[in-house]
């Protein structure tokens, strides 16, 4: 379904924003 990949785009995204905010706090 497209709608399902672009919720799945839209939380891979996410998570990597989220993680690289993470790293980018944690050093």
């Amino acid at each position: 379904d497209a709608f399902d990949e672009y919720v799945e785009r839209q939380l891979a995204s996410t998570r990597q924003m989220v993680a690289s905010e993470r790293s980018s706090q944690h050093s």
